[in-house]
């Protein structure tokens, strides 16, 4: 066989120069490419016996001096043990270390145990707390009061951060700036800190407290003050972490009867997610580095934390969709919708409008916080939201697109764009309804792909009001030229009677149920109103609100007698019932007028599919005095807002 010496290799020393002996030959040899397969095995295995007989040599006799005696068996099973062992304990230690690093690698933290700051990406979320009022508990708390209560509240956001992976890094006074991997994480540790805080002030140490701040005058306290502030110095200081986890476990449902929905410091925590490569800072000083954050990301962020009342915790929409929420209902944690909300970003920035939402813990003293509370601090509110949805008897009203499957089969984009406009109108018009008196409509659900839109309202009134401003709206919008050349347009008439996208409502009222819905944080509706508005709806005309006889009903009975000015419902006159507005948006320069702004036309019993019997429907519009007769009933009604273009 031809083989070749490797060029590389030089000569061995003294117990490799025997290896080779052994193995018959010189020199490493390297076979060449040509030679057969069995040559290359008979080659090998000269080689492997020359291996075993250079190990038995090494260890019998190379271990002595020439002519020494050879290893007895109890020294060459340690001559093997010690190396063996050795090999063993590097491999466990190995295992330890990767199980070490693959666990901080899962909690966000180096070898060493520090949080790691998190990077920028679509998950990564800005957490600001801040205690409420703090300024003026300190001008008037007694002394030492709030150092102690501080003191406890510092411990409790930083062991919770530290548990979960949160890296702090800035304070602001009493704010903490915290920023996590995951929003799970940080709705997790706002939970729990919310709970804590609550199971604090709660404990008997701390009402002792309460009552010994009562009973002290002035800022200055007295000697008794002193030593019991010493004594909860103490049992703050004693009172373990584990324990207080302990504690707040041991919770339980309270029994029927008042219920404490906020006690102790209110501290109210905020949070956005989402952070650009440039909204991360990194600063190197003295050989480390530091993280911080900004940009848009924290404007946002401090304007939801902004919005909340002390004890709560507020959510921008940017967080809510990137939750898991199915897995936070689970663990007894609901985050629910409460509307869109104008918010002021701070001197020279402007204000903008999100939707908000609110994490709270599934307890009753927790959820009767969210309601005790009331709405957000904001601007103003856009949209209603789980605070303003109706309960009990409800009016609800189905709004649906005529000729929509036509209209995307001829132009897919063109359908979304006007669904988006006229869904965003309905939307908008929610808050304008039946005047400042009468609080605004909630909308159930919108349907992007068949345009239905379902609102539930605390009265037939205002659900018919909705209606019919909505439908007059929409003939005004600014709708794409491509939709007003379309086939489903009618032709031009002396009097427009449709413009744009065809619509057309049901109404009906009645008891309904409703139930929070996870993956929105919505309210959802059941009852046999909702299945009666839906027939309603598939029964209208292009263009028409429809109610049973039952909502128009309910809808005169709201009305004062004296604002009514002929409640009955005449069969043969289509124009003869009129429904005026409440007292509120009812000028008296439209009685003196005697302008009739609702008309109500009978349309006898009609059956509707899946429903027993035979319902009586009415057909409700608005009435046209002028060639802007509808806008000028609409202004009548009190349905003018600002930010609301009716032509």
């Amino acid at each position: 066989m031809d083989f070749r010496v490797a060029d590389s290799l030089k000569p061995l020393s003294h117990p490799r120069n025997a290896l080779l002996a052994l193995i018959g030959c010189s020199n490493p040899l390297v076979p060449r490419s040509a030679g057969s397969p069995a040559d290359f095995a008979a080659a090998m295995t000269s080689m492997t016996s020359g291996l075993k007989a250079f190990l038995a040599h090494v260890l019998c006799r190379g271990a002595y001096a020439a002519g020494g005696p050879a290893l007895s068996t109890p020294l060459l099973a340690t001559f093997i043990a010690v190396p063996v062992g050795v090999c063993l304990a590097v491999m466990v230690l190995l295992l330890v270390i990767i199980t070490h690093l693959r666990r901080n690698a899962k909690l966000q933290r180096s070898l060493l145990g520090h949080v790691l700051p998190p990077a920028a990406g679509d998950k990564a979320t800005l957490v600001i707390t801040d205690v409420q009022g703090s300024s003026k508990l300190w001008e008037t708390l007694p002394a030492g009061v709030m150092e102690s209560s501080m003191k406890v509240h510092d411990e409790l956001v930083r062991r919770l951060a530290l548990d979960s992976s949160s890296y702090e890094w800035a304070t602001e006074g009493d704010s903490f700036l915290l920023c996590f991997h995951a929003p799970q994480a940080a709705v997790a540790f706002a939970i729990q800190l919310q709970g804590l805080l609550s199971l604090l002030a709660s404990q008997p140490w701390q009402q002792q407290q309460t009552s010994v701040m009562a009973s002290s005058s002035g800022p200055q306290g007295s000697d008794a003050t002193d030593a019991s502030l010493h004594q909860v110095h103490a049992i703050s200081g004693l009172v373990a972490w584990q324990r207080l986890c302990e504690l707040y476990r041991e919770v339980e449902v309270e029994e029927p009867g008042a219920l404490t929905v906020l006690a102790g410091l209110r501290v109210r925590v905020g949070m956005h997610t989402g952070l650009a490569a440039d909204e991360v800072l990194v600063q190197s000083r003295m050989g480390a580095s530091s993280t911080t954050y900004g940009g848009a990301a924290l404007v946002l962020a401090k304007a939801v934390q902004a919005c909340a009342h002390g004890g709560q915790i507020t959510l921008s929409a940017a967080t809510f969709v990137k939750l898991p929420v199915e897995e936070l209902r689970a663990a007894g944690i609901s985050v629910v919708h409460m509307g869109k909300h104008l918010l002021e970003l701070g001197e020279g920035k402007g204000d903008t409008a999100l939707d908000l939402y609110c994490a709270t813990l599934d307890t009753p003293a927790h959820a009767h916080r969210l309601w005790a509370l009331g709405p957000l601090r904001t601007a103003r509110q856009l949209q209603p939201g789980v605070l303003q949805a109706p309960y009990g008897v409800t009016a609800t009203v189905f709004m649906s697109v005529v000729g929509l499957a036509q209209l995307k089969a001829w132009d897919a984009s063109l359908a979304k764009e006007c669904l988006a406009l006229y869904q965003a109108t309905a939307q908008r018009v929610l808050l304008h309804v039946a005047g400042r008196q009468l609080p605004a409509g909630y909308l159930v659900s919108s349907a992007d792909e068949d345009g239905m839109v379902l609102a539930a309202f605390s009265s037939s009134l205002q659900c018919l009001h909705w209606a019919l401003l909505t439908l007059t709206t929409c003939m005004d919008l600014d709708w794409p030229q491509a939709l007003l050349d379309s086939l489903t347009v009618s032709p031009s008439h002396s009097v427009r009677l449709l413009r744009g996208l065809r619509l057309k409502a049901g109404v009906d009222v009645g008891e309904v149920a409703c139930d929070l819905t996870p993956a929105n944080g919505r309210f959802n509706y059941r009852g046999r109103c909702l299945n009666r508005a839906a027939r309603i709806n598939g029964l209208a005309a292009s263009g028409q609100v429809w109610c049973s006889q039952t909502a128009w009903d309910h809808a005169q009975a709201s009305c004062k007698p004296s604002q009514l000015y002929d409640t009955a419902l005449v069969e043969a006159s289509p124009a003869a019932a009129q429904l005026p507005t409440s007292s509120a948006s009812w000028t008296e320069q439209a009685r003196q007028k005697d302008s009739s702004v609702t008309m109500a036309k009978a349309l006898g019993s009609r059956e509707l599919r899946g429903i027993p019997g035979q319902v009586a429907l009415v057909q409700v519009s608005l009435a046209a005095h002028t060639s802007r007769g509808q806008l000028e009933a609409a202004d009548r009604l009190g349905l003018m807002a600002q930010g609301l273009q009716l032509g």
